[in-house]
Parts: C-alpha cells; structure tokens; sequence
C-alpha cells in the first residue's frame, strides 16, 4: 500500500475534462459567472453565490478559475457577506483585444 506521489511514484495525468467544464463557452458556468461580475463591476463571491442561486463551492471554484485566467482580480476593497463577515470584492480586467481568451 503506498501513500502520496513520493519518488518513484506515478504522476498525476492532467485532467482534461476539468478544462473542458470549465472553458468559456457561452453557457458555461464560468461565463455566466463573467457576465454577471461585468455587469456589476464590484461583487463578493457570496453576493454572486446568492443572485445566481449557486453553491458556495460551485461559486468559489469559477472564482479562483477566473482569476487564475486573469479575467478578474481582487480590487483591494472588501465587502460584506450575508453573515457579516468580511470578504474581497473582485472586479473584471478588461482587455482591449481582437482574439478571444
């Protein structure tokens, strides 16, 4: 029985189907999380986990994917959630290009 990759270990194959889930389709999740980032301009991931009637855990995934695209970034600012709690308000980097990310 082995535990972990330690040396000698096999890799761990790339998974293609997380990328394929998750590319920027226009009905893709991360698209219409995008989209509603854009049109609000400054948003919390609990603020966007509530108006799109998503899960936290679907929610915060597209985030840190999104941000990992650099297609939004935290602005530095922080807002409230609905417990009270702070948390980072993230903003949309706008590109001016002709391709597509």
């Amino acid at each position: 029985m082995t535990v972990g990759r330690g040396k000698g270990k096999q890799r761990k194959a790339k998974d293609e189907c997380s990328d394929e889930a998750y590319a920027l389709r226009s009905d893709s999740v991360a698209a219409v999380v995008l989209k509603y980032i854009v049109d609000q301009g400054l948003v919390t991931c609990d603020q966007a986990e509530w108006d799109l009637g998503m899960s936290h855990q679907s929610c915060s995934a597209t985030f840190n994917y999104l941000v990992k695209k650099g297609l939004i970034e935290k602005s530095g600012k922080y807002g409230m959630t609905r417990y009270g709690r702070k948390a980072n308000l993230y903003r949309p980097i706008i590109r001016e290009t002709l391709f597509e990310l």
